[in-house]
């Protein structure tokens, strides 16, 4: 499941399949048609619908639930599927060395979208 999104990703400290299985999730419940888990190569406009307001709504879930700063225009440009953002925020994490919230916490979180 994690496969491709970023080379050596092991080595980071970054738990890549617990960031993934947060982000799918996330993005998926997110979705202006809310699947489940939203594939890695699902683009976010294309495939599950996204539209501006819902992009927005994503970016701040992200930042709340992993405590990264807040995604600049210039960051979210390049940014068109769920594997990209996925990597954007592997970096974000790097960067700022927060932890990855809990199970229970991310649990929590989808249950009031």
């Amino acid at each position: 499941m994690t496969e491709g999104v970023r080379p050596g990703a092991a080595d980071t400290g970054v738990d890549l399949a617990r960031l993934t299985d947060i982000i799918t999730r996330v993005a998926g419940a997110i979705a202006p048609q809310p699947v489940h888990r939203a594939g890695l190569d699902d683009m976010l406009v294309g495939n599950l619908g996204y539209n501006s307001l819902r992009l927005i709504e994503l970016a701040f879930a992200l930042e709340d639930l992993l405590a990264i700063e807040p995604m600049s225009i210039e960051d979210a440009l390049p940014i068109s599927t769920v594997r990209e953002l996925t990597r954007y925020a592997q970096t974000k994490i790097l960067a700022n060395g927060s932890p990855l919230p809990t199970l229970e916490v991310v649990e929590e979180y989808l249950a009031n979208i």
